[in-house]
Parts: structure tokens; sequence; C-alpha cells
């Protein structure tokens, strides 16, 4: 079976696709394309079709193991993009005859036994929305590798034009947002650029890895090839201003960082095969902590801003991850499959739960010599810290709790496996405050093993301990590690300078090392979710301002929860911009996309919670004191 999209306009887009009996597909650029991708379905291949973009591939068949795994809906629609990389997959208890396109790409027709069933596509757009501003990408010249992006703001109405090439993925978080391009062809070189609301640049960087993935939040942006990873810290011009004000002469900053995708629990001599068969797939971060998941349901946790892996969850939920999410206080995490169905993780227990990981992996790293080592400041800070006790009573519930709280009395806590349910914990400060501390004395006793045996000549008293953390400054604990040099043979000085650059050169050093060691040792933890009623999700919203709501986007219908209740659901056809002030903002981008010039307010799609909802009829029609005592009994 051949199928070919002749309307194909760029020739480095594969557009033929060679379908064979054992459930393989071979994409190629042309008939003479050397390098053509290979699909393998997994299903009885019945019928194959392009969009009328050639942007989507749809693949419907039986599985070829469906058998001997007694699924009832044996089969499936599969869509690929032109790369072979899977977008949904439909199931269907019945016979899939044949399939046909509507001619705008909106809607599939699918012949299934006797029946004939309509399936919405809900086509990727590059587009993002940031203070009050949409923006979004379109092809408007003839030149399909070039990109018009429209930054439209909703409130002035004010409309800005910004041509881009080769154009990859665009991101937004707070007042501005990233735009991941192409720069050459033969190099193989990206940019990713800080944009302002009207598309003005603010800074920029240049990388060598292929942006398939774009996150960021208020300070560093995060992009995602295949196998690997990188951070840019941007600069806003109000960070411009400040570090111009403090800068201190001698030190460098270190704004772009790549890090390599851990090869976790596979054989390292098949590194490339395991990167090629399980890639990353999807990404998000938060303030705090960064997520990376691949095709193999594992989610990759990080640590902000060091970009510390500390832990790996496996999603015993099967199905590929294609949107993950964290909620306002990245206690919970949300996860989508190719499937559509989601599940919920709670990820706050794997913080407390890295104490014991943080001690053994500090005695890996001890090869330093005594010039690397920080200052006494660092060391005497992490022996202090070992002598506050925390008070283990005081517990607090997280997000997960009160949003899932029926679920906290089913967790077992004697159990040696986490389960990904959250029982109760410290508070969250309680817990940055350990692990900064944590990762502070590792990165203190890698750099200064050969000091170590000397700590107990020096016997420091916690008097001194307390004027050396908190009551000195950074001279005089130069002046003490000077002093100490002195006293054990060390002819010498150490200047404060050297030592602010000895400090973050180390530092940064035994972070990444810990940060490889982690990643090879690191065994994934199952994560059982909770078993959530919503089988056909596309997208979810977090509150900006409540970490218990969400809004969930379920075929052509969004519901709002709070916790595991939901409201009434309302039809909307829109993708979700934000969820703030108990309002919900969506915009109709497959019909602004028809006249992408010509953004107007209509196209803006508003819902309102049931509480606010509520809270203005009462208002309408009863008066303000009742509606003031309603909202006493219902804060926000």
């Amino acid at each position: 079976m051949i199928s070919w999209f002749k309307k194909q306009k760029d020739w480095d887009i594969p557009s033929l696709a060679i379908v064979f009996e054992s459930g393989l597909i071979q994409l190629m650029k042309n008939e003479n394309d050397n390098s053509a991708v290979v699909v393998d379905t997994g299903l009885v291949i019945t019928s194959v079709e392009w969009n009328p973009f050639g942007s989507i591939i749809a693949v419907a068949g039986k599985k070829d193991k469906a058998t001997l795994s007694g699924d009832e809906k044996s089969h499936e629609v599969k869509f690929f993009n032109p790369y072979g990389e899977i977008l949904h997959v439909l199931r269907f208890g019945g016979n899939i005859c044949g399939l046909s396109w509507e001619g705008d790409g909106q809607r599939i027709a699918l012949a299934v036994d006797c029946y004939i069933f309509f399936a919405t596509i809900r086509p990727y757009y590059k587009w993002c929305y940031f203070s009050n501003t949409l923006g979004y990408a379109f092809n408007k010249s003839q030149d399909q590798k070039e990109s018009t992006i429209m930054f439209w703001n909703s409130n002035t109405k004010e409309k800005h034009i910004k041509l881009v090439k080769n154009l990859s993925a665009v991101t937004a978080c707070g007042d501005f947002c990233c735009i991941a391009a192409k720069n050459d062809e033969i190099i193989k070189e990206y940019s990713l650029i800080v944009c302002n609301g009207i598309g003005s640049p603010i800074d920029s960087c240049n990388i060598n890895l292929e942006p398939h993935y774009l996150t960021m939040n208020h300070s560093d942006i995060f992009a995602a090839s295949r196998s690997s990873f990188c951070k840019f810290h941007f600069h806003s011009p109000k960070s411009k201003t400040l570090m111009m004000l403090n800068e201190k002469p001698g030190l460098s900053e270190e704004r772009c960082t790549v890090y390599e995708y851990p090869n976790i629990g596979q054989n390292p001599s098949d590194t490339q095969k395991n990167l090629n068969s399980r890639p990353i797939c999807c990404i998000t971060c938060s303030e705090t902590v960064l997520v990376l998941g691949d095709t193999f349901g594992r989610f990759f946790l990080h640590a902000l801003p060091q970009v510390y892996l500390y832990h790996i969850i496996q999603n015993s939920q099967p199905g590929i991850p294609s949107k993950i999410s964290l909620n306002l206080s990245s206690h919970v995490m949300a996860c989508i499959n190719i499937y559509g169905e989601l599940s919920f993780h709670g990820i706050l227990d794997y913080w407390a739960n890295q104490e014991n990981a943080y001690n053994d992996s500090s005695t890996a790293h001890r090869k330093f010599s005594d010039s690397s080592f920080p200052s006494s400041l660092r060391l005497t800070t992490n022996i202090s810290a070992k002598t506050h006790e925390v008070d283990k009573s005081k517990h607090v519930a997280s997000d997960f709790d009160l949003q899932f709280p029926k679920m906290s009395d089913h967790t077992d806590s004697s159990s040696s496996q986490v389960t990904g349910m959250i029982d109760t914990f410290d508070s969250p400060t309680t817990h940055t405050l350990k692990f900064s501390s944590q990762l502070d004395h590792i990165s203190s006793k890698s750099a200064a093993s050969s000091l170590l045996h000397d700590m107990e000549a020096l016997k420091i008293s916690s008097e001194q301990n307390k004027s050396l953390t908190g009551d000195i400054g950074e001279g005089s604990s130069v002046v003490s590690y000077n002093e100490h040099r002195q006293r054990n043979g060390v002819k010498g000085t150490t200047d404060l300078s050297k030592l602010e650059q000895r400090r973050a050169l180390d530092s940064s050093n035994s972070r990444a090392n810990l940060n490889v060691h982690k990643a090879t040792s690191l065994p994934p933890v199952i994560s059982k979710p909770l078993a959530f009623d919503r089988k056909y999700a596309w997208d979810i919203e977090w509150a900006a301002d409540d970490g218990q709501m969400c809004a969930i986007m379920d075929k052509m219908r969004m519901y709002i929860y709070r916790g595991t209740e939901p409201e009434e659901p309302m039809t909307c056809m829109g993708y979700m911009c934000e969820f703030k002030d108990l309002e919900v903002t969506a915009v109709l981008l497959s019909d602004l996309m028809l006249t992408p010039d010509d953004p107007d307010e209509s196209y803006f799609f508003r819902n309102d919670v049931k509480s606010l909802r509520d809270t203005r009829n009462l208002i309408v029609n009863v008066g303000l004191k009742d509606a003031a005592q309603f909202i006493e009994e219902n804060p926000h």
C-alpha cells in the first residue's frame, strides 16, 4: 500500500508513505530518499491517509497481538507526524474499514463495522500566551520555512509582527516568551530568543541541540532534544540592571549548560540504541522542579536551579506521555498520554526520601585537592546545620492531600515501595531548607576531601560555628581559613576574589559530578496514579493562584475541578491560555488561523468557576450583605 501527499511544498518533509504487511511504514521525502524513517505501528494495517496539509498521517488497523492480550478494543487508529512520531491513538472495538479527512483537516470520518464515527482533530499550533498577549505562528509567504509570529495584546488591541525562519517551538512564562529557531542548515545551530510582549528580543543564546521541546520559568529556559537538554539562564532588563550594579570583577556566569539524557538501567555499551528507542517526549518546569518524560513512561525529577536529578518515577499506567504539567506548588504532576488518559502523580514525597540518597552519594566524590576547598564558611555552615533539630510532629498536608483526600487513607507508609500517594509530610519550607543544606553539604565534602581529617583538630565550638555562619562576613571567614592553613604547615594566604572564583567553579563541578553519579545509580520507582475518570483529555491548565484547582479539556467540553469534585462542564472548542482569578481564558485558535492577520476579541472564550458565578448572581439579585457572607464562607 502506498500513500503519497502530492501537495507538499517543502522537500525536506517526508510525504511518501509505503506500507508493508508486517505493520511497518516507511516515510520518505521522495522515491530516492536514502534517509527514510521506518515506523513499526504494531498493526495489521487496513487504511492509511494523509490529512489535507500533509502534517499528519492516520493509520488504521487491528493490533497484531490482540488475540493474545484479550483486549476488547483490538482496533486502533494511530496518528503520526511526517517524521514517524506518534501523536495520538484512538481505540475501537469493531473492525475499521476505512477513514477520510475533512477538507479543513479539523475532523476525520471512520467506518467501523456498520457505523460511521466522526472524530474532532486538535492540531498542534506553535503559540503562547503571556501578559495578556497572544503569540501565534503561521505561514504567510510562499516560503514554507519562514513563519510569521503575531503578537496581539488583547487589552490594548496592538499587533506586532515578527518574521522567523525555521521556527521550532515557542513557549512563555511571566512577561516574556521564548522562540526556538534553526540558524544554520549545515552546522545545525539553533537559537533561543527571549522576547517581550511586542516581539522585541531582550536576550538570546545559541545551542547545538535541536529544541524539540521547550519550557521556561521566570529565570530559566529549558530546551530538550531526543537525547539531551539544556538550561539557558536569561536576563531580563531588570535583572541586567541589578547584575550591573552587583557585578564583581573576575566572576563569570555560565548561562547555558547542556545535560545528557541519563542512561538508567540500560546497557552502557548500547547507549545510542537505547536513546533512540526511549527518547525524551515531554518536558515541563516550575520555579523549583524540572520534569522530563520519556517514551518508556519514566519521569526524571530535577531540582532547580541546580538541575540536580533527585528521583525517577515509573508510571504504572501504560501509554506514552504526551503532555505533563505541574501545579502551583509543584506538589502534583498531571500527565496526559497518547490515549487521552489523564493521571495525577504526587511528587512531594520524593523530596522527603532523598536524605539518605544524598548522604550515600556524598562519599563518591572525594578526589579534590586542598586548593579547591571553597571556604570554612561553607564547611562550618553545614556543620552547624546538623545541630538544628526539625520538629517531626509538625506536619502539613500537601496539595495532593487536599486535592485527593480519599487516597491518603489508603497509603501504606510502611511499604518500601513508593506509590506516589502523599500522606503527611513536613512543610514545603522545611523540605526546601533541608534539601539546600544537604546539597551544600555534599558540595563542601566533595571539594574539601583532603581537609576532612583536619576537622577533628579544629574542634570548632558551637559559638565559633555561630560566628562563622552568621555574625561575621566572608572576609573573616577567609582569615580563619588562612590561619588554619598556616597552623597545618600550608604557606601563603587565600585572596577573597580567588576564593569566590574557586567556590563557584568547585560548586558547579561537584554538582555536575554528583548529578552524573546519581543518574547512573537511581532506580525508577513505580508511581501508582489516582484512578481518574477522564479518558479523552487533551489539555490541562492548573490555576495560577490555587494548587487545588485545574481546568481539563475533554473532547469538546471544559471541566473545572476543585480537588476531585468537577463543576458542570462548559462546551468549549478553544485552547486554554490561563487559569487565574477564578477565570479560565481560552482562545479559538482553529478559527483564528483561518484569518490570522486579523485577530479579534471574539476569538477569546472566558469561563468563570461556579463560586464566582454564584457571587455575581448574589450581588445582582440578593444584595451585597448576603454576597459578602457567601464570600467569607467560600474564600479563594
